[in-house]
């Protein structure tokens, strides 16, 4: 029951993170105790890990439009009654666009994609960047039990401009007469288990 109250925060836009009681009816704020914490933003994902009761937020668009790719955590702290707290820690910092394209190792700054978390393994798809020629097609993932590694995040899929203007893939579904999603944003993702 828990995890499915926390769960309730990856609605909320921040900042004023609150949680919902089903039963009472009711929403109690939740207390950051720490000295960090992200930026406001909106069209940000948000993913709730029970195993850490933890929850995720990725990307998301700043109060002036600006795409960011941060990843920030926030651990909760065990409740005292009504009082429920935690702690925000920024795991990766936001590239400028320069940054991300001289060194792009995790995904491009966006907002309105989708993730989901399985087995501590946090899954970004889509959305919609300056930096993808218009919505992002990419899914990327990330190895949460190493998120401040700059290796836990790998591509596994992207088509994009090369250098030379040529049109890549990672993987030419089209070669193969397979199947894959197209460019989106805005969209949801579940995982069933």
């Amino acid at each position: 029951m828990r995890a499915r109250l926390r769960l309730q925060l990856a609605a909320v836009f921040l900042f004023c993170c609150a949680r919902a009681s089903v039963q009472e009816s009711v929403w109690r704020r939740v207390e950051n105790v720490g000295t960090e914490e992200p930026l406001p933003r909106y069209g940000h994902t948000a993913v709730y890990v029970e195993s850490e009761d933890a929850m995720y937020i990725f990307g998301g668009h700043d109060k002036t439009n600006v795409s960011m790719n941060d990843l920030w955590r926030f651990r909760f702290l065990e409740g005292n009654g009504d009082r429920i707290s935690g702690r925000w820690e920024e795991l990766s910092a936001s590239q400028s666009f320069a940054e991300w394209f001289s060194d792009s190792y995790k995904p491009a700054g966006r907002f309105g994609h989708s993730a989901v978390v399985h087995d501590s393994v946090l899954m970004v798809m889509g959305g919609s960047s300056p930096n993808c020629s218009d919505y992002c097609v990419d899914l990327w993932k990330l190895d949460l039990t190493r998120p401040r590694s700059r290796s836990a995040w790998t591509r596994l899929y992207d088509e994009y401009w090369g250098i030379e203007r040529v049109w890549l893939r990672l993987y030419d579904y089209a070669k193969f007469k397979e199947k894959r999603p197209g460019r989106r944003w805005g969209h949801s993702a579940v995982i069933r288990e």
